[in-house]
């Protein structure tokens, strides 16, 4: 279990999960009952709960710390298959600027829909801000296949 910085309320886990790696060596997984992120701050560890994420965020958080907490809700819910909210996490990210990893996680649940125009054209905007961009360079070739 972990508590949100922000609201002190406790989050329960929910069953581990089991994922495996390329050579199919089994490792087990803390996932929480519901989505719950942490950043890292001057001042240490900030972790915040969907419900404070939805609400008012601290004044105090810096547009890099508020890019990487969207960030971190979008890959939350994107495990979680619930798109629609990935992407309005994704677009709260972009406005504090374009970032390679951002758009590679857009293009990526977009592809997830099979909006395949829109995940080629973000892995591009990806490619154009990063040519070396792993994600966006390997996962190009999906959409075009």
């Amino acid at each position: 279990m972990d508590t949100c910085s922000l609201c002190q309320r406790t989050i329960p886990d929910s069953e581990s999960e089991v994922w495996r790696d390329d050579s199919g060596t089994s490792v087990s997984i803390e996932t929480s009952a519901e989505p719950l992120v942490v950043i890292d701050t001057p001042s240490g560890e900030l972790w915040v709960c969907e419900r404070c994420y939805l609400g008012t965020l601290p004044s105090s958080l810096s547009s890099a710390q508020l890019r990487e907490l969207h960030e971190q809700f979008a890959m939350e819910y994107r495990d979680r298959g619930r798109f629609a909210e990935a992407i309005s996490a994704c677009e709260r990210a972009l406005k504090f600027g374009d970032s390679a990893d951002t758009l590679a996680l857009l293009a990526y649940i977009h592809g997830r829909l099979d909006h395949h125009t829109e995940e080629e054209a973000l892995y591009r905007r990806a490619l154009a801000i990063d040519p070396n961009h792993f994600i966006a360079t390997n996962n190009l070739q999906r959409p075009l296949q």
